[in-house]
């Protein structure tokens, strides 16, 4: 029942909190805001301690979106003639919403709920292009007894709001997938996953791609130019691959219960590097370790460069690294059943 205060903002990182939408600041122990029209903001929140103790919290975020909110045109599909493989009820059962941003080379596995009164159920969710791609590819795989189960409809730019004027949807194509060639930069992408039967469906749903444009520095390396991404080819702990500087490496990694699993990647540092930057973006709390030399094998040696806060993301910065084979440990500590997927990069200077 300690005070605790809750800020929000709309499309900007609260700066101020007397100039943001919402400032709960006050001897309150509980907070609640909402936002109409909010389909396609990004919101910002901030939880303000200011006391001199450690506070726990519970932050609750629920969108209130029905089918009726996002309006489809009638007669895209006949529902009365689609018939759905029987699927396996996970306890990630979405109904009608919005879910959030998918960041390029990462997975989303869930199931969305049986089709509503409206004939359908759809989860939405949104990939932002950060960078120059070469392209940006977007599949959709049931994971029931029928792999085309569900369907895909892809929007550049704006919500969706009729199926049949999408960039794209698997009403009458299959499978499931979909491409952009040369996607600009910073623009964004509307992906519904959407379910005409009146089973739970679970699915998979990735966002990936063939990797950066290659700049001029990169093309002056052959190396480097042949191979922009390194995927990890398992769940499981493994020796992944080399990451050349500039690289993205991206995977998915299972916890496992009472251990901590791990992918391991490698890079060299040429002499006269001034630092290495090792970055780590993930779906769930993932940390980062990395050692010169030697394989890592205890990650609070004092050799070890550990990143392990309580964030999705995590950043190792070291200065004039001494030259030679690194290796990179992406970690999972979460336990078993909680997957994390990632991306991982590194910069030499």
């Amino acid at each position: 029942n300690a005070n605790i205060d809750m800020v929000t903002n709309a499309g900007e990182p609260v700066t101020r909190y007397s100039s943001a939408d919402f400032s709960g600041v006050g001897p309150n122990s509980s907070e609640q805001v909402s936002y109409d029209g909010a389909a396609g903001k990004r919101i910002y929140i901030d939880i303000v301690n200011r006391q001199n103790a450690a506070l726990r919290y519970t932050l609750q975020i629920t969108p209130e979106l029905t089918a009726a909110a996002v309006v489809r045109a009638d007669g895209v599909v006949d529902v009365s003639d689609t018939s759905a493989g029987s699927a396996n009820p996970s306890d990630n059962v979405l109904p009608d919403g919005t879910y959030g941003v998918i960041p390029i080379g990462n997975v989303v596995v869930a199931s969305i709920a049986p089709a509503g009164p409206s004939g359908f159920s759809y989860n939405t969710y949104i990939v932002e292009v950060t960078e120059a791609l070469n392209d940006l590819s977007l599949e959709l795989r049931s994971l029931g007894d029928d792999p085309e189960a569900a369907d895909l409809v892809v929007q550049r730019g704006a919500v969706i709001t009729t199926y049949d004027d999408a960039d794209y949807n698997s009403f009458d194509t299959r499978p499931p997938r979909f491409s952009y060639d040369s996607p600009e930069q910073g623009s964004i992408y509307y992906v519904d996953v959407v379910n005409l039967s009146g089973q739970v469906v679970p699915y998979e749903l990735r966002a990936t791609s063939a990797g950066l444009v290659v700049s001029a520095e990169q093309a002056r390396d052959p190396e480097a130019a042949a191979s922009a991404e390194v995927i990890a080819p398992s769940r499981g702990s493994s020796l992944v691959s080399e990451l050349i500087p500039g690289q993205h490496a991206y995977g998915e990694l299972a916890g496992k219960l009472g251990v901590a699993t791990f992918h391991t990647y490698t890079t060299s540092v040429p002499a006269g590097t001034v630092s290495l930057e090792i970055e780590l973006n993930a779906s769930h709390d993932l940390d980062l370790a990395s050692q010169a030399e030697d394989a890592i094998s205890d990650y609070l040696a004092a050799s070890v460069y550990f990143a392990n806060s309580l964030h999705s993301r995590e950043r190792l910065h070291v200065d004039n690294p001494p030259a030679g084979t690194w290796y990179i440990d992406v970690v999972n500590s979460l336990g078993e059943g909680v997957n994390s997927s990632y991306t991982l990069t590194i910069t030499v200077r």
